[in-house]
């Protein structure tokens, strides 16, 4: 099959301020047209000009610049040996990062379908070591960060920092992130802390400082407890006395958040589900089925549906580790067991990798070879899509609840709970190491059956009444 070149002006998207759009390679294969766009931008009225044999210098410098950029391309493809647009993609991307502009997100082809930019374009995305760090306060850091001077900021900080170098060097990257920014908020609140500082007085009013910003019981839930973390792992070591220890009974209590009902009715599952997206427009149909995906594989998190290989299925089944909890279930690791309804299968093939080899991820979300940091890193970006095409989902359909990849979860579990399933069975198709966790996830289902039951005690109203009978003499 010929594949063919050509050099546009990709007018989907217009810059306002200056009326210009991005100059794009066209390729062309099995009749589907892929525009490929690099960071060389013209007017329409500019671009027009290119063909004319006489231009300014700025012009003409564009010209060659986009005449190159074609002749590279034919180069590529000549090259690949069996051609696909995205291991086109890959190469004609990884020698340069072109400019991303972050108000589009959704724009480039897989399989011919549009799909967001972050997912597949993943060479377009800056690595942590290119700048893309992250600004606490005044100051940026690197995001990698084992590599941040913890010292200066006093021995708490050095404590967090050596804890984090170790997640890091476990791969535990959202964890160390989590980590990060917790010292982050309490350097806020005092800067160069130590942990004869951090004492109960100061922990409330450190929970007050942090209501009164609008940050929840929950948020500070969080912070607290990686903060005990610390301290628990540093009276082991022997490095600070066990009568420093500020939590516990009598002493500093961390708070839990309320539980707020995440999970969807049917009757709103049903309405994403007949939703039909716009034609012109597959990121709609991505996200959708993404969430159906989640929903229907056990409830399974982002990370895990972008970590799914094709080694993963068996037959009718997946089976996986939870991404989440690998590294603290070694001692004794459990597989989850997902089974493959139909609807998952026509998604993988809506939406999968067309190389299906077993070491191949299925979605095109990652790619072998990634540093732990940039898995990370496209796992967030994959998470946000998905999230905010399904807001836009929920408003058009009439949903009035967040609609999220955390509400799939929360859905499968309560449905299940509905439908007569045991706890038990509900903790391990979630992969839960403690059933108390899967109780929390169905707190809601409980406040349900609590209303009923309430309802149930007003039930004499619908009781018509029965005249006595009369005793006849």
């Amino acid at each position: 099959m010929e594949i063919t070149t050509a050099r546009i002006l990709d007018k989907r998207r217009m810059r306002k301020k200056t009326k210009t759009y991005r100059l794009a390679i066209r390729v062309t294969f099995n009749r589907k047209p892929v525009p490929f766009p690099l960071d060389l931008r013209l007017s329409e009225e500019d671009f027009k000009k290119l063909s004319s044999p006489r231009l300014g210098k700025e012009l003409r410098e564009v010209r060659e610049k986009f005449t190159k950029e074609e002749e590279r391309a034919k180069e590529i493809i000549k090259n690949l040996g069996t051609f696909t647009f995205q291991a086109f993609r890959e190469e004609f991307y990884k020698a340069k990062l072109i400019y991303k502009n972050k108000k589009s997100e959704y724009q480039s082809v897989h399989n011919g379908n549009l799909i967001p930019k972050d997912i597949t374009d993943s060479s377009l995305l800056p690595t942590p070591s290119e700048g893309r760090n992250k600004k606490y306060g005044k100051r940026k850091f690197d995001r990698i960060r084992s590599n941040v001077n913890y010292e200066e900021f006093g021995p708490l900080s050095v404590a967090f920092g050596e804890y984090i170098k170790l997640l890091e060097m476990q791969e535990r990257i959202g964890t160390s992130e989590g980590y990060f920014t917790t010292l982050m908020n309490l350097l806020r609140f005092k800067k160069s802390l130590r942990f004869e500082d951090i004492t109960v007085k100061f922990l409330y009013e450190y929970e007050q400082w942090m209501l009164s910003l609008g940050n929840s019981y929950t948020a500070l839930g969080i912070y607290l407890r990686n903060l005990r973390s610390i301290f628990n792992i540093q009276i082991a070591d022997g490095h600070i006395p066990a009568t420093s220890y500020p939590f516990g009974k009598r002493k500093y209590q961390i708070p839990t958040g309320a539980n707020v009902k995440k999970a969807l009715e049917l009757l709103d599952i049903k309405k994403i589900y007949d939703y039909q997206p716009d034609p012109s427009n597959n990121n709609e149909a991505f996200a959708r089925d993404i969430w159906f995906f989640g929903y229907y594989s056990n409830g399974i998190n982002p990370k895990d549906i972008a970590y799914l290989k094709y080694q993963n299925m068996d037959a009718d089944f997946i089976v996986i580790r939870r991404e989440k909890s690998k590294f603290t279930t070694r001692a004794k690791p459990k597989n989850i067991l997902i089974p493959i309804n139909e609807e998952m299968r026509q998604i993988m093939c809506r939406w999968g990798n067309p190389n299906k080899s077993a070491d191949n991820y299925i979605f095109p979300v990652l790619t072998n070879g990634l540093s732990a940091h940039r898995r990370y890193e496209l796992v967030q970006d994959f998470t946000r899509i998905v999230n905010n095409w399904m807001k836009r989902i929920a408003d058009q359909v009439g949903i009035k609840k967040r609609v999220s990849t955390m509400t799939w979860r929360h859905s499968y579990a309560t449905i299940l709970k509905h439908s007569g399933a045991s706890t038990e069975f509900i903790q391990e198709s979630l992969g839960h190491t403690d059933i108390r966790t899967t109780e929390n996830y169905l707190d809601s289902f409980d406040l349900d059956i609590k209303k009923k039951y309430s309802n149930d005690l007003m039930a004499f109203k619908d009781i018509r009444e029965i005249p006595l009978e009369t005793d006849i003499l």
